[in-house]
């Protein structure tokens, strides 16, 4: 049984109404150039015949260090020490009314904490996301003074190389879009940091990949992490879509510059199938 029909992400852009498009059609993106793009689904996509977007922080190119909210996922909510006990350390106070229904599988972020763990990564967080790279850095070796011994180091997650960058460019089935330079918060910048984030994105992706880049995906990714500055800070580059992230259908009514996005969890292929069947019902 047929769930959905794979298309580039610029023929959904390009297309002026449904009968340019299939029945059910859907783009694949990925964000940020991790390595496993490469090792991973790249194989996947071309022995399927499937295309899809990766979307490129450049700043993440090159790089052995980890992504800031990664590491703070792993240290916290890998970690066997008490959480009560790194309240201090980072002056968190919790109210004495909050309730914890308690949840250690298949939580997710977005949804409330079910334990105190998760209430302290969660706020953490909330606070480092528009936060300064001084108190990110401060605030995650006051939980690695917590945690001791690293949890989960050997499952860091690896960013492309440029060399990496290049083989997954080669490939027919695979788009590289523009992801910022830095992954900030686009909206927390004012309009000129806004417009070299994303033009030095683009133009550092097309000197290494020689492809030109039409695509963006805004960091983050909600609406309220961009503005009517980053639009223009795209159009002005010269980018043809920018790319949200919230679930939503994509309809004649959506703008290109700010294309829903529905994300994919560790699903089995039956949960899946249902998952986007139930999203064309909508």
């Amino acid at each position: 049984q047929k769930i959905a029909d794979p298309v580039p992400l610029d023929l959904i852009v390009r297309a002026l109404s449904d009968h340019d498009l299939p029945e059910r059609p859907v783009a694949i993106t990925f964000d940020d150039g991790y390595q496993d793009n490469l090792v991973h689904a790249k194989p996947i996509l071309e022995s399927f015949r499937i295309p899809a977007t990766v979307f490129v922080t450049t700043g993440f190119l090159d790089n052995s260090a980890e992504v800031w909210s990664d590491e703070l996922a792993r240290l916290i909510l890998l970690s066997r020490e008490d959480p009560f006990r790194l309240l201090p350390l980072l002056a968190l106070g919790v109210d004495k009314d909050l309730r914890f229904e308690a949840s250690d599988k298949g939580w997710h972020a977005w949804e409330p904490p079910g334990n105190l763990r998760q209430w302290v990564y969660r706020t953490l967080y909330d606070r480092l996301l528009y936060a300064g790279d001084q108190a990110r850095t401060e605030a995650i070796e006051r939980v690695k003074s917590w945690c001791g011994e690293e949890p989960g180091r050997e499952e860091r997650a690896a960013f492309l190389t440029s060399s990496e960058l290049t083989e997954l460019a080669s490939s027919p089935w695979i788009e590289i879009g523009a992801h910022s330079a830095t992954h900030p918060v686009l909206a927390h910048l004012d309009p000129s940091l806004q417009r070299f984030e994303v033009a030095t994105s683009k133009h550092i992706l097309e000197k290494r990949t020689g492809k030109t880049v039409c695509s963006f995906a805004y960091p983050y990714g909600k609406k309220n992490h961009f503005n009517p500055d980053t639009i223009r800070a795209l159009q002005s580059a010269g980018f043809q879509c920018g790319c949200a992230n919230y679930g939503r259908l994509v309809t004649k009514k959506t703008s290109r510059w700010i294309l829903p996005r529905y994300q994919i969890l560790n699903w089995q292929g039956d949960v899946l199938a249902n998952e986007m069947s139930r999203w064309y019902r909508a």
